[in-house]
């Protein structure tokens, strides 16, 4: 018999959560849960911001279909099931652009909510997930009716986790990920008001959004000032919010990452490949991944994305995956414009996302999430092996546990991006060697097909169990 398994993340919510049950995704609403989803569904929002892509799909699971529930969920006032997201990924895995698309989207949802008498309850990234390039609002039961004078209470959450780390970025150069990952409650003002440039603090948005935020939390923190006084003192008012909602829509949409000085945005152009090599590699690659059929792939150490775009055409869903944050927001940009079905990550196979949040099961890590039918370790091995100092046979166990299938590419000493690895190391990796790669692979997988990419020293392998 199969048992119901709550989602570790849906626990905050008093009135709804998510659980799975026999593979598939439902939430179960209580009374006044139940009540609120269907004055949001007969208002119109529902079906609107589900034509439009921006909220998951919900459909009403029959009274009696669902028969053999126990606890909790055999008590729903209603159960709607959800179609099931490809893969999880987290806002301290996102590059910029795509935290701020999923911050556009938040505050789109939230004005059309308001025009029809409706508010979202909290206001955090994690109610969003990307399909492919494309965010959407997964929290269906975060929206409910507005009551005039409560206004915006997420609005300081709003601020942590979206404004707040696309400022750091822009103002600074500083990428969030760490951030964010460090800390899931995200950037306070007063942190972040400490760190931005004179000239930025005294931008409309940010002086607003950001020092005058940072002054209030220490008046408060200091008791000179108590928050309910000043909340009754200045009702807020609905246009007060929509006033705000479209101030930082403007705000957030003016916002651009600072150039990079990542050189990993012109691999392409700065390798040691000419157009032939890359041309041949990108055939072994399709071939290996169509003769394979998976339904994902996992692209790791990805860059901006050649092969995945490459491994897209062959496959249902790719997650795309590399350290540099410059890399993966441009991959984001042709994914979106090109519509590839490429989930891009900022993923450091060195130090990926681990298990985070109560109980360390809230976030699941990168492989507590799912498993990829096909890998590419495509010029990642070297990086791993010289600049991490992970041994390749200690890499060939991981990565069999990982897959059953995949495509891994060989770079001797003399490339001459691993020279520049060596320049400033003393070169202790005696079994970094084509012989002692071949037998930690062969440890683990067959050898399927085996071929030198031509004017270079470099090797594919396409590999299987």
């Amino acid at each position: 018999m199969a048992q119901i398994v709550p989602d570790r993340a849906s626990f905050k919510d008093p009135d709804a959560h998510v659980f799975s049950y026999h593979g598939r995704i439902y939430r179960s609403f209580n009374q006044r849960g139940a009540q609120q989803f269907r004055a949001f569904a007969q208002s119109g929002l529902l079906d609107i911001f589900t034509q439009r892509g921006w909220l998951i799909s919900s459909h009403p699971v029959a009274e009696g279909k669902l028969q053999d529930l126990q606890g909790e969920e055999a008590q729903s006032a209603l159960v709607l099931e959800h179609p099931l997201i490809p893969f999880l990924s987290y806002c301290y895995c996102w590059p910029f652009d795509m935290l701020r698309s999923a911050a556009i989207l938040h505050l789109e949802l939230l004005r059309e909510c308001l025009a029809k008498g409706f508010i979202l309850k909290d206001a955090t990234p994690y109610n969003i997930q990307f399909w492919g390039p494309n965010p959407v609002f997964i929290d269906v039961a975060s929206f409910k009716p507005w009551q005039e004078g409560q206004g915006w209470k997420a609005y300081a959450q709003f601020c942590r986790l979206f404004l707040n780390p696309l400022l750091l970025e822009s103002a600074t150069g500083v990428h969030f990920q760490p951030w964010l990952r460090g800390s899931l409650e995200g950037i306070a003002p007063s942190e972040l008001s400490g760190l931005t440039p004179f000239l930025h603090k005294l931008r409309k948005g940010v002086f607003l959004d950001v020092v005058a935020q940072a002054w209030l939390e220490r008046k408060v923190a200091k008791g000179s000032a108590s928050l309910e006084r000043l909340i009754s003192s200045a009702p807020i008012t609905k246009k007060k919010v929509l006033s705000t909602v479209e101030r930082l829509h403007g705000t957030i949409e003016g916002l651009k990452p600072r150039p990079g000085s990542s050189h990993w945005t012109r691999y392409r152009v700065d390798s040691s490949y000419d157009e032939e090599a890359w041309k041949y590699k990108e055939q072994f690659v399709e071939r290996a991944i169509g003769s394979a059929s998976p339904n994902t792939v996992w692209d790791l150490g990805c860059n901006t994305g050649h092969y995945s775009v490459v491994a897209s055409r062959r496959s249902s869903y790719v997650i795309a995956m590399d350290s540099d944050a410059d890399a993966i927001n441009v991959l984001f940009h042709r994914a979106q414009e090109e519509q590839h079905n490429i989930l891009p990550l900022v993923m450091d196979v060195l130090n990926p996302s681990p298990d985070q949040g109560w109980n360390q099961e809230e976030w699941p890590g990168l492989t507590s999430r799912s498993r990829p039918d096909f890998v590419l370790c495509l010029a990642l091995i070297h990086h791993l092996a010289i600049h991490g100092n992970v041994p390749i046979k200690m890499f060939m166990a991981w990565l069999s546990a990982l897959a059953d299938r995949g495509v891994i590419e060989f770079v001797p000493k003399s490339d001459p991006l691993v020279q520049k690895l060596l320049r400033w190391r003393e070169d202790r990796y005696r079994d970094y060697t084509q012989e002692s790669f071949e037998a930690a692979l062969q440890r683990h997988f067959r050898i399927t097909e085996r071929a030198a990419i031509p004017g270079s020293e470099r090797i594919l392998y396409a590999f299987a169990r």
